[in-house]
């Protein structure tokens, strides 16, 4: 049985936190070794970390999911795919005892079980020296530069489409593609989306061409989109559209459907899926919440504006980073300008 922080978790976040306390939270590493080294029954307090640890079996699975020699992902899941790939486990079943309970009673200690403390302990050290390496850490240093960077282009971006725009209704929309199926797929392989990098920017482009001529985008006048990657869902797309209001015919949450089913009928050939950010309930919560930013968006909206700009954020976010080898120039994040009825990109990362 597999270990889960809770039902809606999506591996790639729980793989990424974890990676991120065990570099930052030290004394919780150290307390963490003295549980799997030590000899004699020591306390550990039930850090988050620790939690983490019953489901490092699980983040290992999930890593058969990645392709690291044809994609780089963050600087930080690179080296965790590089742990893994040089201390392979000698007992998958062992290794989940030890992670479930670092340091078992007296009365179920043996040979076998001691060996399995030493090797998990040996994981960790090894997967802490890498994160803590000086060319991860210049890596995650550059990427957090571009974080910088990217934000600030698009924020602006967003800015200069409400000087040429009083009103816009603003459209989320999220792109993916449905699970595998079959007679010859496992149960692991049809809970997972596999689909390559080709493959969904060729869709985008086929999308992107065809804002020029579909009348479902009248009034378009800008957007941004970024591709990112989930273990589950596997390469997807979020979509921020920008349509003049006086322009759009359609009320925000028949519009952002239908260009949901234009991805997944008409792009993706039936085999796409989207989310639809626009339902009612969903806009109710994001209104409680005091984070709505969808829908009609006024100039002088200073809230909504503002939550705006955090949508933008999240686009620009270091995690789910992913890239082919092959094709380092790759773009991920982009936002459309509209010029004269013409549609032009401008490249971000």
């Amino acid at each position: 049985m597999t270990n889960k922080i809770n039902d809606n978790w999506e591996p790639l976040t729980g793989i990424e936190l974890f990676l991120t306390l065990l570099m930052t939270q030290i004394e919780w590493y150290q307390a963490l070794q003295s549980k799997l080294t030590s000899i004699l029954p020591t306390s550990l307090v039930q850090n988050k970390l620790a939690i983490h640890l019953k489901c490092l079996p699980t983040y290992l699975q999930e890593l058969d999911a990645l392709n690291p020699a044809k994609y780089r992902y963050t600087p930080e899941l690179d080296a965790f795919l590089a742990c893994a790939a040089v201390n392979p486990i000698p007992d998958h079943g062992l290794f989940e005892s030890i992670c479930r309970c670092p340091q078992p009673s007296k009365r179920n200690t043996s040979v076998e079980l001691e060996r399995m403390r030493g090797f998990v302990s040996h994981f960790l050290a090894d997967l802490h020296r890498r994160l803590h390496s000086i060319e991860t850490r210049n890596q995650i240093a550059h990427q957090e530069r571009d974080i910088i960077r990217r934000f600030e282009k698009m924020s602006a971006y967003v800015d200069n489409l409400f000087k040429l725009n009083d009103q816009y209704t603003v459209i989320r929309v999220d792109l993916s593609y449905s699970k595998e199926t079959g007679e010859e797929q496992s149960q692991e392989q049809q809970d997972k989306v596999r689909i390559e990098f080709d493959t969904i920017k060729s869709d985008w482009n086929r999308l992107y061409t065809n804002m020029r001529h579909n009348q479902l985008f009248n009034g378009l006048e800008g957007y941004i989109y970024k591709i990112e990657h989930g273990m589950e869902k596997g390469l997807h797309i979020h979509w921020l559209l920008f349509f003049d209001t006086s322009q759009c015919k359609l009320e925000d949450t028949l519009l952002a459907q239908k260009l949901g089913e234009y991805w997944q009928c008409d792009i993706a050939s039936h085999q796409g899926q989207y989310w639809n950010c626009h339902g009612n309930e969903q806009k109710k919560m994001y209104s409680d919440l005091g984070i709505l930013a969808i829908g009609q968006v006024d100039h002088d909206n200073e809230q909504k504006r503002k939550n705006l700009l955090n949508i933008v954020r999240y686009f620009c976010k270091r995690r789910q980073f992913i890239k082919p080898r092959d094709n380092p120039k790759a773009r991920l994040l982009e936002s459309g300008l509209i010029e004269v009825g013409l549609i032009s990109e401008q490249q971000c990362i």
